[in-house]
């Protein structure tokens, strides 16, 4: 069998496996199908406790979809939640919820690495949810515009910035629209 990649294989898996499963299995198959954020973030003790079976059941689930343990399946559902958080400050927050580290001061080097990697995810999840034919036809419009007005507000900002940057250099017209002299004012 082939491991699973992503939780959306993992899932298309699970319902395609479902009636050969043994009948603690498609318990667990259930409570896994209907409960994401529980695998992604309970414990192996607190997730067999809810899906009321004993946490060697949780193990022999994960080993009969490929995994080496539980926590190896459960790493799909956590990468999930990563990517489809929003915002820095989120993404941040829950990649330190699902690394447990000791809650120590940090240092601005464990800050620049939080950082790094919630827009690692963010990079990541982009490249792979962005169709083909979306980036080719975004592509055809921008190379038909004589000038090109991008708008970067917020968190927005800094990719608006640079993609402006990039246009550029590919000797486009591009305009950056920002809030930068509201924001003075505000201060």
């Amino acid at each position: 069998m082939i491991v699973a990649a992503t939780l959306s294989e993992l899932q298309e898996q699970i319902r395609l496996e479902y009636s050969g499963l043994s009948k603690r299995l498609q318990q667990v198959a259930k409570y896994v199908l209907d409960n994401p954020n529980d695998i992604a973030l309970e414990t192996v003790a607190v997730i067999a406790q809810k899906a009321e079976v004993p946490p060697s059941t949780l193990i022999r689930f994960a080993s009969a979809f490929g995994f080496s343990g539980f926590n190896e399946m459960k790493q799909l559902f956590r990468n999930k939640i990563v990517e489809e958080t929003s915002s820095y400050t989120d993404r941040a927050r829950i990649h330190k919820q699902l690394h447990t580290e000791p809650l120590t001061p940090e240092s601005p080097r464990q800050i620049l690495q939080e950082f790094a990697n919630a827009n690692s995810q963010a990079m990541n999840f982009l490249a792979t949810h962005t169709s083909e034919e979306d980036l080719n036809s975004a592509i055809d419009i921008l190379e038909s515009c004589d000038n090109i007005y991008l708008i970067g507000l917020r968190r927005s900002f800094s990719v608006a910035s640079y993609f402006t940057y990039a246009l550029r250099h590919l000797n486009k017209r591009a305009f950056l629209i920002d809030a930068l002299a509201a924001c003075m004012k505000n201060n």
